[in-house]
């Protein structure tokens, strides 16, 4: 295979390479922008390097790197690996597939897992490979289950998956095939690290499926999770709009977190009235905490809103049980 389809492959995974491999323009010798973007400066030092000429192309493909152009960084290593253009260097193919890494290619995590087992460019370091395959396979949680193996052979350029990713790919995919509550557990402990490292694109992913399969909970989650700066996937409104619907569904937590989030806010009838109805809810539905914010709350909105705020959150809590009953 040549090498510029080998390039274009493996970095296809995760990134829209539409964009970065359009009809380019020739290799030139001055600075990286003169004549064109990064990326097309990318797609034209391979085409150097694939008809046979290196010229200046490792220089233009490290400036593409520089510049942030995804895959520039794993494309140096492997031109390291393969002695391309440049001499053979594993240890320059490791800490350009790192640097890649670190730019949010998550799926080279698995190349670097195979580097660590095995010692290539780097000491071995069984620990430091099982935490970088467990990274690289959950890059596949948004993947349909049936496709992954195919995916992660091609990636680590394998026939056969090593039975320490395998053992990996078998984990996520028990996940997968588990129930709303089994789903979310893992979420929240890949979010909190618990046992484990963090992994917070990963567990916003899942909780994303499970909310999808109706988890009001996992709706709280990814609420929290926004709000609180963990995950950018949302925006701040998204967070509170997710936090509200959880509330709305029962979720008691989510209703103690609306309700105070409204508390915290300048006052207004409006304001300390919804605040009262999601506090109520969450008193209603168990929660021992909120009564003395709900009895400064009664004081503040006077014996009319009160009674108005109160029917409310009766009714509300009336509606709950009754969806939940269905």
């Amino acid at each position: 295979m040549r090498f510029l389809n080998l390039i274009f492959l493996v970095a296809g995974l995760g990134v829209s390479m539409s964009a970065c491999f359009q009809k380019s323009t020739p290799v030139h010798t001055g600075p990286l922008y003169a004549d064109g973007n990064p990326k097309e400066q990318l797609k034209a030092a391979l085409d150097q390097i694939d008809a046979g000429e290196c010229g200046q192309a490792v220089e233009q493909i490290e400036q593409a790197a520089e510049a942030g152009v995804s895959w520039a960084y794993g494309t140096l290593a492997e031109l390291y690996i393969k002695g391309t253009c440049v001499p053979k260097d594993m240890g320059n193919a490791y800490s350009y597939f790192e640097r890649e890494a670190s730019n949010g290619n998550c799926p080279v995590q698995l190349r670097l897992g195979e580097f660590d087992r095995l010692g290539i460019g780097t000491d071995k370091n069984p620990a430091r490979a099982a935490l970088r395959y467990r990274s690289g396979v959950l890059c596949f949680v948004d993947m349909p289950s049936e496709g992954r193996e195919g995916f992660i052979k091609f990636y680590i350029q394998a026939k056969k998956i090593p039975a320490e990713i395998m053992k990996e790919l078998k984990w996520l995919d028990s996940i997968d095939k588990s129930g709303r509550a089994n789903k979310l557990k893992w979420a929240v402990r890949l979010m909190d690290g618990d046992r484990m490292p963090s992994f917070p694109d990963a567990a916003v992913s899942l909780a994303l499926k499970t909310s999808n399969e109706g988890s009001v909970d996992a709706k709280y989650f990814l609420g929290i999770w926004t709000l609180t700066g963990k995950t950018t996937r949302h925006s701040k409104k998204d967070g509170e709009a997710l936090l509200k619907d959880a509330a709305l569904q029962g979720n008691v937590p989510a209703q103690v977190a609306v309700g105070h989030n409204y508390a915290a806010l300048p006052p207004t009838l409006h304001r300390m009235s919804r605040a009262y109805l999601f506090l109520r809810l969450a008193e209603l539905g168990g929660d021992q905490t909120v009564g003395a914010m709900l009895g400064k709350l009664e004081e503040s909105l006077g014996p009319i809103y009160f009674q108005l705020a109160e029917e409310e959150a009766a009714l509300e809590h009336r509606n709950i049980a009754s969806e939940n009953n269905r």
